[in-house]
């Protein structure tokens, strides 16, 4: 199968330069790349994008195409994994919204517009449900916003990408740009970095990103309706958002909120 991909992250000519290059697993919509310690995604446009993936238009079931495993083969412009060849020449960069960092607060009709859509939405075992219902999650997340340490949150909780670590990466998603954490930013960040071999190399990846304020889409465009939009774009977006995974989106989503309603 031979493709063009449509958009590509900023960092991904850096990851496919990175030397060997390997199929780390394989999915309906995406395929995950191992590339110089990080990792390199290739995946539908319905999956988003992101600061290391290659979005296509096609629709294709990559699980047909693509095994486990499979050495990657760049040449030029091409990526070449296996059965299926991706040409990134005519991609556009993405790069995502939330930039720099901002003083006061977001809107308060915001935040509660976030409330109702993760009161509505939120899935039954995500994050949200956990800290209502759990006082070791909700401890955990009370350590980690304080600034006492992220190793109790990390890959806690069910899924590919562990409840705990959605929810970090959702609530680092605010704290980056929000002047209220300046003084504890640095901390937070280091110890999300010195935590990650407690998870898998999936999430590892991502959370390795939003410490750097890299951040997949949908959270990105979330968090910039929350700062700058209004309710009604903010219940689109956060919908959106939710829509990620079994339970990522409502563990993302919030991460978010705890970062903004302390």
């Amino acid at each position: 199968m031979e493709t063009n991909a449509v958009f590509i992250g900023r960092h991904v000519e850096n990851l496919i330069g990175a030397g060997s290059l390997t199929v780390h697993s394989v999915f309906r919509k995406a395929v995950n790349i191992s590339a110089g310690g990080g990792l390199l995604t290739v995946c539908r446009r319905s999956a988003g994008r992101a600061a290391s993936y290659v979005v296509v238009m096609e629709d294709a079931d990559f699980m047909g195409f693509v095994l486990p495993g499979t050495s990657v083969c760049v040449t030029g412009n091409v990526i070449g994994l296996g059965q299926l060849t991706v040409d990134i020449s005519k991609a556009l960069i993405w790069r995502g919204r939330m930039n720099g960092s901002m003083e006061g607060d977001a809107p308060f009709c915001n935040i509660a517009a976030l409330k109702q859509a993760l009161d509505c939405y939120a899935a039954p075992r995500s994050a949200w449900r956990l800290l209502h219902c759990d006082p070791g999650f909700r401890n955990a997340v009370d350590a980690f916003r304080s600034g006492l340490g992220a190793e109790r949150l990390i890959g806690r909780g069910a899924g590919l990408t562990p409840s705990g670590d959605d929810f970090i990466l959702g609530f680092m998603a605010v704290a980056n740009h929000l002047g209220r954490y300046s003084d504890i930013r640095g901390n937070l960040r280091a110890d999300v970095l010195k935590s990650l071999g407690a998870t898998n190399v999936i999430s590892a990846a991502m959370l390795r990103q939003a410490a750097g304020c890299e951040y997949h889409e949908f959270l990105d465009d979330l968090c910039h309706e929350i700062l700058f939009g209004a309710p009604e774009t903010v219940a689109v977006s956060a919908k959106r958002l939710i829509g990620v995974g079994a339970t990522s989106g409502s563990d993302m989503l919030s991460g978010v909120y705890c970062a903004l309603a302390v």
